[in-house]
């Protein structure tokens, strides 16, 4: 072959992602957050995994294929917290990006739904650190997810 040129494709360094397929994603990931309520309180989980991990902030997870977006988040809702609730048609929508230099490490389209407490003692389930409830109040002195506070403040006194 003297006088060939041989052109082969540039190898692309292998990605790494984590164990659910959720870091460094090829295209978003559609995820559903539960704000349930009960008299004046309301469930928080404190995160077990990436992203977040340990902060405070609404039970959810992503959608399963084949599985409607009120049914993910009942499931996450029961999963996470041991809660079944009565979800409202109000929701929140909201995308989530987190870059590492030009890397985008996360991205996920979350539909945050609010929905009224209906039966189960709350406990935390195996991939979150605890679940609790809360009072507007108690928002002050937790360490929380970007703009929660702010999906909280909006729902309770209509800001």
């Amino acid at each position: 072959m003297s006088g060939t040129k041989l052109y082969q494709k540039k190898q692309e360094p292998a990605r790494e992602i984590d164990r659910n397929g959720r870091e460094r994603p090829d295209f978003p990931r559609l995820g559903v957050g539960v704000l349930a309520l009960k008299d004046d309180q309301f469930i928080l989980i404190k995160r077990g995994n990436p992203p977040g991990r340990g902060k405070w902030t609404l039970p959810g997870g992503l959608v399963q294929v084949g599985e409607t977006i009120k049914q993910a988040a009942e499931r996450e809702l029961l999963e996470e917290c041991n809660v079944t609730v009565r979800l409202r048609d109000e929701f929140h929508l909201f995308e989530y990006i987190h870059r590492e230099a030009e890397t985008v490490l996360y991205h996920y389209i979350i539909l945050d739904y609010i929905a009224d407490y209906h039966s189960g003692r709350l406990t935390a389930g195996s991939d979150v650190e605890a679940a609790a409830w809360f009072r507007l109040a108690d928002l002050k002195t937790l360490h929380t997810t970007d703009h929660l506070c702010d999906f909280i403040n909006r729902v309770l006194l209509g800001d």
